[in-house]
């Protein structure tokens, strides 16, 4: 998704292998709005959409959840 807008860290930014292993600790955490993965295995757990503009270049590449889904949810848990 594009990334134009602030989200708040919710929890410590770390190294994690994978970006399913990532959202899979997004999909852990009531507060998990959306993830950060990068190419360096940088797991950011980010906070709802705050409105305020976003004026640097990410470096990593945003993944919605889908505020509907469940822990366990049957379908995708991350938005397109």
């Amino acid at each position: 998704a594009s990334w134009n807008t602030v989200r708040n860290l919710i929890a410590d930014i770390v190294q994690i292998p994978s970006l399913e292993a990532c959202q899979n600790v997004c999909l852990q955490n009531e507060q998990c709005a959306a993830v950060a993965y990068s190419s360096v295995s940088t797991c950011a757990l980010l906070g709802g959409d705050s409105g305020r503009a976003f004026t640097c270049p990410a470096s990593a590449s945003l993944y919605l959840r889908d505020p509907a889904c469940p822990r366990d949810c049957p379908n995708p848990p991350y938005l397109e």
